[in-house]
């Protein structure tokens, strides 16, 4: 089970990587005891192919505790819905809904469905919408008072540029950053050169060795260039 795919090098670049990133590669061993049970097995050979996520994990092991730790025969024909919890199991009948990014709690940074895009020539008249991301990751940084330990980022280059169709003013953008280099690919709404950053995380798309290990929080490092390492005057 993994929690991501490929953040770095140049597939993390490229169109079917930036899918893979946020599609987790899952796979499930059946105890050979359990594989008599053709409707477990059916189940999960049916909701290989649907939509998940990691709630829906969370679902399947409280699942599976709780139903082998009763004495009776299990029955997994039916769905089980629990109000404390956010997924479903995959031993079972998925919930009869869509399944989508809109209807399951999937942020749009995360989602790998197909949507209507439009992927947009950069131009400098779009530069605003890309200082949004060193912006955010600044303010961030300040939050955990770093900003005295880690370099001011400033947009580099505004890599890619797409626009999300029917929505509000939101853009899927990829930056480069400087110092440091950093790739970063995150969500931004905006209109008439007030832009921000709408999702909680932006992921680094390329390496950043121990340029910011001037500072203890460790999720934190991709964003931080450490001062000591800057040009000297």
């Amino acid at each position: 089970m993994g929690d991501h795919g490929l953040r770095f090098g140049w597939l993390a670049e490229d169109p079917i990587g930036e899918r893979d990133i946020s599609n987790p590669m899952l796979m499930i061993s059946v105890p050979r005891f359990l594989r008599y049970d053709t409707e477990m097995m059916a189940n999960l050979q049916h909701n290989s192919g649907q939509l998940l996520t990691h709630f829906d994990t969370h679902a399947t092991f409280v699942d599976i505790v709780e139903t082998f730790s009763r004495k009776e025969p299990s029955n997994f024909s039916q769905t089980v819905h629990k109000l404390d919890l956010k997924g479903s199991s995959l031993l079972r009948p998925l919930p009869d809904e869509p399944r989508s990014c809109k209807t399951l709690p999937i942020p749009p940074q995360y989602c790998i469905c197909e949507t209507a895009k439009e992927q947009l020539n950069v131009t400098d008249q779009h530069a605003a919408i890309g200082r949004a991301v060193p912006a955010f990751l600044n303010e961030l940084l300040t939050k955990h008072q770093y900003d005295d330990l880690c370099a001011e980022l400033q947009l580099d280059k505004l890599m890619k540029l797409i626009r999300i169709e029917g929505s509000a003013e939101v853009y899927e953008v990829t930056v480069r950053l400087r110092p440091g280099g950093g790739i970063f690919h995150t969500f931004v709404m905006g209109t008439d050169g007030e832009y921000s950053v709408i999702v909680p995380d932006v992921p680094r798309l390329n390496k950043y060795g121990n340029k910011g290990f001037c500072i203890n929080k460790q999720e934190l490092w991709p964003f931080c260039f450490c001062k000591k390492y800057l040009p000297k005057a």
